[in-house]
């Protein structure tokens, strides 16, 4: 049993106004006076106003609450959302909330709780009834409504068909142009419907007010923006010597700036994230050449890039990249910066002040349009006119060669004068037709067409489902082979099979003995020779694994003297056992000394005379040319057959 509290600390001598609201029924036998004011005991109490609740004493005296129901911390009939907010809590969802009901909830409470639209009954959601109470918008707070959440009427699908055609729908897994607003700030991935690339970006930054909508890369191969143009648009105003894309005449490479002022001998650049990501060496290399040349430079940096070294350039950086108050500023930065640092005239300085009140929303239809005539100037129609006529009329869509740039990697049709259609990259295309060149497949010039002797060898199932009509004799493709002849199988690359002009074309292997088979191996085209294969030391090789004109060396045994020895299989068609052969050799090399005596007076009378003993046909000796008296060293072989003789004689 807890100790009575001394008087002087009871809740009743301290808070003698807390201790009113004692309810005296509902507490038993305890009192104020006989609990302490710090109690943590949890008591009734009753208000003035008859309202009763439970709560904490220490809670009660630490923070003198009141009665909660009075304060609106509680609902009563008198400060319940269905009193004081009718409208409101005709949106209470009465299903999906249970047994809450507007009764039971105050105007400001911090409750999440389900909501049904008024205007249109398939918009639920779930919501704070304190934010619902501060929603001043037209639509009551419904986020369907005021286009916060996507629904089946608003959606970017519906509003902006042609753009959720670039929608990314595999790296984007389960969101779905149907899934989020035109307005949203999700970032996604796109694919460009002209180039194909895939980049990341807000749905908002695509969608609405907003500039830098299109693919980076088709916008960087045009080699401007809008934020260029715009930045054109309005100095062109002031100085109409203004120079876009202009050529720096001292530079040895073609190095352009996008914007020069050839009266300031200023240049700016603006450096894109795109265009300039991974670009910091030569952004660097291009801010040394203007310098060493004079020509000061401001460049207008977007997020995400690095920091470049202020000491050599004035900098100006974009807070974002896509709305048109991020470009107002870095405009009117840029006309301070004039107007500070260039002696002008009166005129010039009157038009820069101008521009510090810029409306580029209102501008914008202008300066899209300066974009599209770059743009176009830039063309592939305007740059390659005479390859553009190679342009389908029919099969690229509404795609037309003044869509894109000389280096757009888009695969597009094209057709030439002879008929030929065919798929190839803008970059890759040349005056030729890919057709005629045997570079791009048509049916006049698959392999079936134009080599239909080699299409029969053609293996009929080790390739799949490739077949002789799906490539063209040029290429350097691996594929299969059945000789007509032996039924070899084998793999080739299809050009060596074709050959060229210079160079023959391969034939089956088997047939020109290059590849083993049963019918052409040592074993049976040289049994003789194959009876002398070493049965130890040639390992796991036999006869049957090799031709007879194989430059593999094998080791081999004598049937006849049981001599070893290794050489290359293709030596073996001419000889023999070299121990053998030696010993015939040899035999035939021994005649007596005396035999090559007579045959040498035979042969020259006594002219010369041998001066050592005969061992041998090839092995030197010397002859004695008896009128002179030169000794002439020589072989016998030589002496007799080639008729070697003394210098003196050819005098």
């Amino acid at each position: 049993m807890s100790q009575k509290p001394r008087t002087e600390n009871s809740l009743q001598s301290k808070h003698p106004d807390i201790a009113r609201e004692w309810h005296l029924n509902k507490n038993g036998d305890l009192t104020p006076e006989k609990i302490s004011k710090w109690s943590n005991k949890k008591v009734w109490w009753l208000c003035s106003k008859g309202h009763e609740w439970e709560a904490f004493i220490n809670n009660r005296t630490k923070r003198n609450d009141g009665c909660p129901y009075c304060s609106g911390r509680y609902a009563t009939e008198e400060n319940c959302l269905l009193t004081l907010n009718p409208d409101l809590a005709s949106e209470w969802h009465l299903i999906k909330n249970g047994k809450l009901t507007p009764r039971d909830i105050t105007l400001h409470s911090s409750k999440k709780v389900w909501w049904l639209c008024s205007r249109n009954p398939k918009h639920e959601w779930q919501s704070v009834v304190g934010s619902r109470i501060r929603s001043k918008s037209d639509s009551k707070g419904c986020p369907f409504c005021a286009g916060k959440i996507a629904s089946e009427e608003y959606n970017l699908a519906i509003i902006n068909p042609i753009l959720a055609l670039e929608w990314q729908y595999q790296k984007n897994a389960s969101l779905t142009p149907e899934n989020v607003t035109p307005s949203s700030n999700k970032v996604v991935w796109w694919k460009c419907a002209t180039c194909e690339h895939e980049w990341k970006s807000a749905v908002n930054n695509r969608n609405g007010k907003r500039i830098s909508r299109g693919c980076p890369k088709c916008n960087s191969g045009f080699q401007t923006s809008f934020p260029e143009q715009a930045i054109v648009y309005y100095l062109k105003q002031v100085f109409p010597d203004l120079e876009n894309s202009y050529v720096l005449p001292f530079s040895k490479r073609r190095t352009t700036v996008d914007v020069f002022i050839p009266s300031l001998q200023l240049a700016i650049e603006y450096d894109g994230e795109y265009a300039h990501k991974g670009k910091m060496e030569r952004d660097l290399r291009k801010t040394v050449l203007l310098t060493d040349n004079n020509i000061e430079l401001i460049r207008i940096r977007e997020p995400n890039l690095p920091l470049l070294d202020e000491n050599k350039m004035k900098m100006i950086y974009r807070s974002d990249t896509y709305s048109y108050a991020s470009l107002e500023v870095v405009i009117k930065s840029l006309a301070k910066y004039i107007l500070g640092d260039f002696s002008l005239r009166s005129e010039q300085v009157q038009k820069l002040h101008n521009l510090q009140s810029i409306n580029i929303e209102a501008d914008s239809f202008l300066i899209e349009e300066q974009v599209r005539m770059v743009k176009e100037a830039g063309s592939f129609e305007q740059t390659h006119p005479v390859i553009s006529q190679q342009w389908h009329p029919t099969l690229n869509g509404n795609m037309k060669p003044f869509h894109y740039t000389k280096s757009s990697s888009k695969k597009v049709w094209w057709i030439c004068d002879k008929g030929h259609e065919y798929q190839s990259r803008i970059t890759d295309k040349s005056d030729e037709c890919l057709v005629c060149t045997n570079k791009v497949l048509h049916a006049s010039n698959c392999l079936a067409a134009t080599h239909p002797q080699l299409a029969k060898e053609w293996h009929p199932t080790k390739n799949g489902k490739l077949t002789p009509n799906d490539i063209v004799a040029g290429t350097p493709k691996r594929v299969w082979w059945n000789c007509n002849v032996c039924s070899y199988e084998w793999q080739t690359s299809v050009a060596k099979r074709r050959g060229t002009i210079k160079v023959s074309g391969t034939k089956c292997p088997a047939c020109s003995n290059k590849a083993v088979t049963k019918n052409n191996c040592l074993a049976v085209t040289s049994p003789k020779v194959a009876e002398e294969w070493h049965p130890t030391k040639n390992e796991k090789l036999t006869p049957y694994d090799v031709t007879a004109g194989s430059d593999k060396r094998a080791w081999w045994l004598c049937q006849i003297c049981n001599h070893e020895w290794d050489a290359p299989i293709y030596h073996r068609k001419k000889t023999g056992c070299p121990l053998c052969g030696n010993r015939k050799i040899a035999k035939k090399m021994l005649k007596s000394n005396e035999e090559f005596l007579r045959e040498i007076k035979d042969l020259v009378s006594d002219e010369y005379i041998p001066q050592e003993e005969y061992k041998g046909a090839t092995s030197y000796i010397n002859f004695l040319h008896v009128p002179c008296g030169n000794i002439l060293r020589t072989s016998p072989s030589k002496f007799k057959s080639a008729g070697r003789r003394c210098k003196c004689t050819k005098k």
